[in-house]
């Protein structure tokens, strides 16, 4: 998928820990009742894989595209549809921005997620996961 050159992204709906060295709380696995939030991020997992199980996603464990702390690219690198055109990490927050809007203009009372990009492995409310699990959901702290 291609995008807008001068399309805008909303880099506030990701938060960046990868290399940070520690997790971030409510991020994990488990926790039940995932609901539409859990549908969402299982059809964005699918479609982003193309169903082999890897697809965009799979580069994130572990890299960062600019010089800047982990935390800092998204918000000063990632915030046109040429950004996300050429970065992958951009190109992943452009995906973010269109299912929150879809969803959010689709579902009436929906509640936009914040998606966090780790490393290794997090911390939540809902316990420790890994980046062997792929995206999850834990409705303790609604982070994706």
């Amino acid at each position: 998928m291609r995008f807008r050159p001068n399309a805008r992204l909303d880099p506030s709906q990701v938060e960046d820990v990868r290399g940070s060295g520690g997790g971030i709380p409510g991020i994990a696995v488990g926790g039940g009742g995932l609901g539409v939030v859990g549908l969402v991020i299982y059809i964005l997992f699918a479609l982003l894989s193309n169903g082999s199980g890897g697809g965009p996603l799979g580069g994130l464990d572990g890299s960062t595209v600019a010089q800047q702390p982990p935390g800092q690219v998204l918000g000063s690198e990632c915030t046109t549809g040429k950004d996300a055109n050429t970065r992958e990490d951009c190109r992943i927050v452009g995906y973010i921005n269109s299912i929150q809007s879809y969803w959010s203009k689709t579902l009436s009372g929906y509640t936009i997620s914040k998606t966090v990009f780790f490393t290794g492995s997090t911390e939540s409310g809902c316990g420790t996961a890994t980046t062997d699990v792929g995206p999850f959901y834990c409705p303790v702290d609604k982070k994706v």
